[in-house]
């Protein structure tokens, strides 16, 4: 999954860089633009109090759900 990441980042960039504006720059940039859109990433963060537990301790957490394009907090689309 990295690697079709890093290959779709790749594209963008080397489409971003040129110079002219070309019609397959644009629909490519549209179609990632679009695939972002209804299947948007997130970045699940968990915060713990302590990095290791005893039996019995209690264990204290925040979580964090957040955009992976800008690592904004989520805004659940319903």
């Amino acid at each position: 999954m990295r690697t079709i990441h890093l290959l779709l980042f790749g594209i963008l960039f080397f489409f971003l860089c040129s110079s002219n504006e070309d019609p397959l720059q644009k629909r490519v940039i549209d179609r990632l633009t679009s695939y972002n859109r209804v299947l948007p990433q997130e970045k699940v963060y968990l915060h713990l109090d302590k990095p290791y537990y005893q039996p019995g301790d209690t264990i204290w957490l925040k979580c964090y759900l957040v955009d992976a394009i800008n690592n904004l907090p989520y805004q659940a689309r319903v």
